[in-house]
């Protein structure tokens, strides 16, 4: 039989295979403490003047850095002075015009409008705000998710900054004539400070994180597709949801003039020179006719929060798998709701409330459906496959 004792060098060119065995792992074995000291010191290097728990410490100041933004943009939702006209008076606040009249009442439709803008990016603000100080502290406690954390900050920065946006194009192109000009005081002042707040907080964490590319966080995504997919879902239909409650359900087009019917009030377009007037719904409709749209506005109001709260819910439930049960039970409860709300909106089409003097302002068969109600029916109907994707194991 070949023998298999190891040969050694003689140093005369005959080599010994255990011998070159050895030196290739002990090669091998340098270059791995080679690999892994490098490794080190490039890390050493990159952290050299960070603490520990730095990244914490980032959380901390943007989840401090959410609360002053919501806490700022609740006082500005209070009734605060936004505007004080130049030539002397009473101020004017989100919700009201210097005579102490709503804005849908108002006498000056463009300035109407844009107040109208104003307050439901204000509104949007809050909740986002709400919402990214949540998942912040989800961040916080080991529960959250990075993406979900920026994601959050981006949108309550747009949402201010669209706010803030909109206080400024009061000064220049939606001052109504004869109105004077106006000057801005508290409001505006703290929806700007809001937004700095929050564009700060947001642009530090992910410039923060995304420096320092070992943080594992980062690159490990504890998300499923299938989540995050239902989670999307859920944000198109709260979307579909508060744009089509403020938009048109109903309109009617006539010789120099559109009538559009939304949720709470009448507006009226005159083509000509596109001015826009509005009526609430007590000066021109019959009180039932009337209870109904208050129906609708009910409905409407209770699903838009419970699709928010399922939202929130199923970002959560990504983690937490006895929230998932919960998430369908409001996801269920939104549909409802927003089934019962563009039902409300069709069962009018075709029904006259009012008595024969009030017939052609109560019957809507001359009117054809408009973008708020194909709003609501859409959102109503992508909330069914998000419920199939939450309700799949």
């Amino acid at each position: 039989m070949p023998s298999h004792e190891p040969v050694h060098d003689d140093g005369a060119g005959n080599h010994a295979p255990a011998d070159d065995a050895q030196d290739t792992e002990s090669m091998t074995s340098s270059l791995c403490e080679l690999h892994v000291a490098t490794k080190d010191a490039g890390n050493a290097d990159l952290r050299s003047r960070l603490e520990p728990h730095s990244g914490r410490v980032v959380t901390i100041v943007f989840v401090v850095a959410a609360a002053i933004s919501s806490v700022l943009m609740l006082a500005a939702c209070c009734p605060v002075p936004w505007y004080t006209p130049v030539a002397g008076g009473s101020s004017l606040t989100l919700w009201r015009d210097a005579s102490n009249t709503k804005w849908t009442n108002t006498d000056c439709s463009r300035r109407a409008q844009m107040f109208q803008a104003m307050e439901a990016f204000a509104i949007a603000s809050c909740v986002s705000s709400v919402a990214a100080l949540v998942a912040g502290v989800l961040q916080l406690v080991g529960g959250g998710h990075l993406g979900v954390t920026v994601g959050l900050g981006v949108f309550t920065t747009a949402m201010e900054l669209v706010t803030w946006a909109l206080c400024v194009n009061q000064f220049h192109v939606y001052n109504c004539p004869g109105k004077g000009g106006l000057d801005p005081s508290v409001g505006c002042m703290l929806a700007l400070t809001a937004c700095c707040v929050m564009l700060f907080a947001t642009v530090g964490v992910p410039c923060y994180l995304y420096a320092f590319p070992a943080r594992r966080e980062v690159h490990e995504c504890k998300c499923s597709r299938r989540g995050l997919a239902t989670s999307l879902l859920l944000l198109a239909g709260m979307a579909l949801t508060v744009a089509g409650s403020a938009s048109a359900m109903w309109a009617k087009d006539e010789v120099g003039i559109t009538t559009r019917v939304t949720l709470w009030r009448i507006e009226f377009v005159y083509l000509s020179d596109g001015e826009r007037n509005s009526a609430s719904f007590e000066s021109v409709w019959c009180s039932l006719l009337l209870r109904y749209f208050r129906v609708g506005q009910a409905f409407a109001i209770v699903s838009g929060a419970l699709l928010f709260v399922t939202f929130l819910l199923s970002i959560n439930a990504l983690y937490v798998a006895g929230l998932r049960e919960v998430c369908v039970l409001t996801a269920a409860a939104s549909w409802v709701t927003l089934l019962a709300c563009w039902a409300v909106m069709v069962g009018v089409h075709r029904t006259t409330f009012c008595g024969d003097s009030d017939l052609e302002r109560s019957a809507f068969q001359d009117y054809h459906i408009a973008h708020g109600l194909e709003m609501s029916i859409a959102a109503w109907c992508i909330l069914v496959p998000a419920m199939i994707l939450l309700l799949l194991k």
